[in-house]
């Protein structure tokens, strides 16, 4: 799917309670944090309601979006975006994934440097 389309997709499915989903399980990990990252434009700090809404703004205003691959589940297709976390904040780090006629929220949290996991 291209880009274009995947954002159309996504900007739809994640406009409804119904198509949006961010549970944790281990065969579809996610990093799901928003309660913890300032809205860039006001401060607050976001709701999940809030998080779905400000990804529908983005999805609707182009923000630059890449597909990545995905290592859990292996062959998955995810979609980044990163935009501005606001004055004196990191980035936020926002994937999603169409999975089964829903997206799910893969990750919503500030872009951080990953740690080191060898041993």
């Amino acid at each position: 799917m291209d880009l274009a389309s995947a954002r159309q997709l996504l900007c739809r499915l994640a406009s409804s309670r119904r198509t949006r989903r961010n549970e944790f399980s281990a065969s579809l990990p996610c990093e799901w944090r928003p309660l913890q990252c300032n809205h860039p434009e006001h401060g607050m700090f976001f709701t999940d309601a809030g998080a779905w809404d400000f990804i529908c703004e983005l999805l609707d205003a182009n923000e630059p979006m890449v597909e990545v691959a995905l290592d859990v589940p292996a062959g998955g297709t995810g979609y980044v975006m990163k935009p501005s976390g606001g004055p004196g904040k990191p980035k936020l780090y926002v994937k999603l994934q169409i999975h089964q006629n829903a997206v799910l929220g893969r990750s919503f949290h500030y872009d951080e440097p990953q740690p080191d996991r060898r041993p």
